[in-house]
């Protein structure tokens, strides 16, 4: 984290590079513990390796990736990570698998859109201040976890589908609270403008939300199959 404040690395941009610091750190572990699912990494499992070398050694490489510039600062850290893991075969095989797996993240990561914002300056030069800030990372790729709401609607849409079909269908929503009534012409009209609704309001990505109405119309499709069977 020192070395990313000396970097003046804004916060979007940070929250980014310790996800993806962390995320190698995790695969790394799970690459010689095999506790968990890993994110990225499919290579065989390394039981006989360090774990604590492993992670150490990730989380280097992927700082040296990403901030070059903070060399000095990176290695003062990694080691003193080091200090406390014994020499030998294991701490060796941890420093190469973690090296290996900061390798895949990186790569996995490299279609995300670039940091092209810097909200960072001088006394008397101003810059603007775009809303909304870093809008580049609607373009990223999401991690792990997608969107519950989404999913939701995504099962909604495509169960009602199922009942009513895709054709055109008369629709009417009202609510009372604030004297509001919308008229949609199909289900799938009505999916997209909730779907709008949630990135016009800075609640979501509008890729975050596909990914997730994705999801849940895969749900949607096992719970039509195996759930709502009709009845006899």
């Amino acid at each position: 984290m020192e070395a990313l404040k000396a970097a003046n690395v804004p916060p979007n941009p940070l929250s980014r590079s310790m996800a993806m610091v962390h995320v190698a750190m995790s695969d790394a572990v799970n690459s010689v513990q095999g506790r968990y699912a890993r994110y990225a990494a499919t290579f065989p499992a390394a039981p006989g390796a360090s774990a604590e070398a492993a992670a150490a050694s990730a989380a280097r490489h992927m700082l040296l990736r990403l901030y070059p510039s903070q060399k000095d600062r990176i290695e003062e850290a990694y080691a003193g990570s080091l200090k406390a893991i014994a020499d030998g075969p294991a701490k060796n095989d941890g420093l190469a698998l973690g090296e290996q797996v900061a390798g895949i993240i990186h790569a996995d990561r490299s279609t995300d859109a670039p940091d092209t914002y810097r909200p960072i300056t001088t006394p008397g030069v101003w810059i603007p201040t775009t809303l909304p800030s870093f809008a580049e990372y609607g373009q990223a790729k999401p991690w792990v976890m997608t969107v519950q709401a989404a999913i939701t609607t995504g099962v909604a849409a495509a169960v009602l589908e199922s009942v009513f079909g895709k054709g055109p269908v008369s629709l009417t929503l009202t609510n009372a609270d604030v004297r509001l009534q919308r008229e949609f012409n199909s289900i799938a009209q009505m999916a997209e403008e909730i779907r709008l609704g949630r990135i016009w309001a800075g609640a979501h990505f509008r890729n975050s939300l596909q990914v997730s109405d994705e999801m849940g119309r895969k749900l949607a499709g096992f719970l039509i199959e195996n759930s709502l069977q009709p009845t006899r």
